[in-house]
């Protein structure tokens, strides 16, 4: 028995509390992944250019196939670059 606040906790019940815990960080974790894989998806089918840059540095972290063929460059060359020339990336 624990006494917490002036409240008492049997050993049953903390346990039962700790497997609610459980079940609920799987169930997020399952969303996360969920969603983490609809997000793919649309990412790779999209019949636009997508490039995913990190605000802080400039450096392109993603690139979809479309824009890949679009602009024929490779994957990996599109990863080394940070300055994109007279590409205009602008904020609206």
């Amino acid at each position: 028995m624990i006494v917490e606040q002036n409240r008492t906790i049997s050993i049953e019940s903390l346990s039962d509390m700790k497997l609610e815990n459980v079940k609920h960080d799987s169930s997020v974790s399952q969303s996360i992944i969920e969603s983490e894989i609809r997000y793919r998806r649309l990412f790779e089918a999209a019949q636009d250019g997508i490039l995913i840059l990190d605000a802080e540095t400039g450096m392109i972290e993603d690139v979809n196939p479309f824009l890949i063929d679009m602009l024929g460059y490779s994957r990996e060359e599109f990863l080394k670059k940070k300055n994109l020339g007279s590409w205009c990336i602008c904020r609206y």
